[in-house]
């Protein structure tokens, strides 16, 4: 019964869900938590394969799986073939029919399970998608040996952007089947709710590692090891690395409007802090600027190196601060420095002083620097450019 659900969730892939586990690089381990958190979303492992050959091969056939929907019979064809082949002996599991059938069903579940909900996290961080879907709804759907926390929960609809949500992401241990389900107003409407439910509290418990004594302090209902997203920090910047080269192909004023709305999101929130990687379109640039400062795309890029060396330098910035960065390049002094740089100046309740250089290509331009303060001076008036 239960590998016969496995197959009727996950017989369906998608390409998210394909993509992210294609980028994973198999490596040999002892111990399934070799790895750690988010620490799979970029490698694949099987506890006690220590064979390069082997855990590629095996590998192999999970994306096989994911890609053409094959089923957990199929998949434990490949598995003893792989397991023959390679020579892999006294694996956990390896003593009995049962044990093999328990094994194999951990392995293939675990990862379509998460793959499938990192191509599901891809989705949903789409900026139009989470801003069309404000709300998530807890689905409980585990019919055999339901974790109880999970079943009370079911139904539950929160912001996507409560920490309590972000603190039980699914899923939440081996087996879990439970998803967040995007809720626009329409729907929690339809569901007789007039706001999001109260969020619970944020209940703990200690688990210690029995090789290191380590405590580890997990949210309840979450299974050690399982406190993360998948892909939550791959999906972010792929949403955002895809909306940049769709926004360079847009008119514009409507690609002004596009940036504008991701610069008042809360993922911008997020990469500001640290918590996304890549890089983040914070402005668009008029024609005039573009070309003045040789840039081949109008779209003005923030990445997380830039910004983290910034934040050494300019401490006090604050995320306000950055998402006035169009407004600046818009209402301020514009002064050309040298040949692929252009320096704003604007006073917008405070001085500002803003540098946008151009990348060695010179298809991008891109945040350097931005001053607030008295200390912000303008530079020579003889290369003001407006």
């Amino acid at each position: 019964m239960a590998d016969a659900s496995i197959q009727a969730t996950f017989r369906k892939p998608f390409a998210e869900q394909s993509e992210f586990f294609r980028r994973k690089v198999a490596l040999p381990s002892e111990r399934w938590d070799d790895l750690l958190r988010d620490q799979h979303d970029a490698g694949f492992i099987v506890a006690g394969a220590m064979k390069a050959d082997l855990v590629a091969d095996l590998k192999e056939a999970i994306q096989k799986s994911i890609d053409e929907g094959k089923s957990i019979q199929w998949f434990r064809g490949e598995f003893d073939r792989i397991v023959a082949q390679r020579g892999w002996t006294g694996w956990t599991g390896s003593e009995s029919v049962d044990g093999t059938a328990w094994r194999t069903r951990v392995i293939y579940s675990t990862n379509l399970r998460t793959s499938h909900a990192a191509g599901r996290q891809a989705q949903m961080d789409d900026p139009d998608v989470a801003r069309y879907n404000p709300y998530v709804m807890f689905r409980h759907r585990s019919t055999e040996n339901p974790r109880l926390h999970h079943r009370a929960w079911n139904g539950m609809v929160l912001r996507r952007d409560d920490p309590w949500v972000a603190a039980h992401a699914t899923p939440m241990g081996f087996g879990c089947k439970c998803q967040w389900v995007p809720v626009n107003e329409r729907r929690l409407r339809r569901m007789g709710k007039a706001g999001p439910d109260r969020t619970p509290p944020l209940e703990t418990y200690e688990h210690v590692d029995g090789r290191t004594g380590q405590v580890h302090v997990l949210p309840q209902g979450v299974q050690y090891g399982w406190d993360y997203a998948p892909g939550k920090q791959a999906a972010a910047t792929r949403a955002l690395a895809s909306r940049t080269t769709r926004l360079e192909t847009l008119d514009n004023e409507i690609a002004r409007l596009n940036v504008q709305a991701l610069v008042k999101a809360d993922i911008f929130a997020r990469f500001v802090l640290g918590d996304i990687d890549g890089e983040f379109p914070v402005a668009v640039l008029r024609d005039a600027d573009r070309v003045a400062i040789g840039a081949e795309s109008p779209v003005v890029l923030l990445s997380q190196e830039g910004l983290a060396a910034h934040a050494r330098l300019h401490p006090g910035l604050t995320v306000a601060d950055h998402r006035r960065i169009q407004q600046i390049i818009d209402q301020g002094e514009v002064y050309r420095q040298g040949r692929d740089r252009l320096v704003y100046t604007s006073i917008a309740g405070a001085v500002y002083r803003l540098v946008l250089t151009r990348a060695q290509d010179g298809k991008r331009a891109y945040f350097a620097t931005l001053f607030r303060g008295e200390d912000a001076a303008r530079p020579s008036p003889s290369n003001r450019m407006r």
